[in-house]
């Protein structure tokens, strides 16, 4: 459970200090039981990520969540850096773009010079990667996140047969999009 909460504050690009202090906020904030244990909770969860860091550094590893981690806060900080790769990248296509959390968000803006050389696919009914922070409402930010882009709605299906495409969309209507 500590490690997923570790991930999962990676996922939001929230490093150890930034999971500390809104734990602290938490705490200071917390009025009832529950909030109180589940403060206390988020602040061991802190101390953990604390060692857990300098363990990663010790041994010269990364985890999984530091590699979208790493990369997008670097090249959020260095302009030079963010310039040269994004020169060597016409475009840069996502397929699943449902699929993606907000780290991935945030690497795709800063690759694609805030979506300028982005084309992305998504589609709000399939997210099925939530517990890495995916949400189909990713789709419905897209414009928030990349307010230069065009949406253009796919018109053709070439996966799939009219049958299966008519079934799915009748089922798919009555689906709720979380945000």
């Amino acid at each position: 459970g500590i490690l997923s909460a570790i991930s999962r504050a990676k996922d939001e690009l929230l490093s150890g200090d930034d999971f500390r202090r809104l734990a602290e906020q938490d705490r200071d904030n917390a009025a009832e039981e529950d909030a109180i244990e589940d403060a206390a909770k988020a602040l061991e969860i802190a101390l953990v990520y604390d060692r857990y860091e300098v363990e990663l550094v010790k041994r010269k590893l990364v985890d999984y969540g530091d590699l979208i981690m790493r990369p997008t806060l670097e090249l959020e900080r260095d302009e030079i850096f963010r310039r040269s790769v994004q020169n060597q990248h016409r475009y840069v296509l996502v397929d699943e773009y449902q699929d993606v959390n907000r780290a991935c968000a945030r690497l795709l803006s800063a690759l694609t010079n805030n979506g300028k050389q982005l084309w992305a696919v998504g589609d709000v009914r399939q997210a099925i990667y939530r517990f890495r922070g995916a949400a189909s409402g990713n789709v419905a930010r897209f414009p928030t996140d990349f307010p230069g882009a065009v949406r253009v709605p796919l018109g053709r299906n070439y996966r799939s047969t009219t049958e299966i495409v008519d079934t799915y969309g009748a089922f798919a209507d009555q689906m709720a999009v979380s945000r």
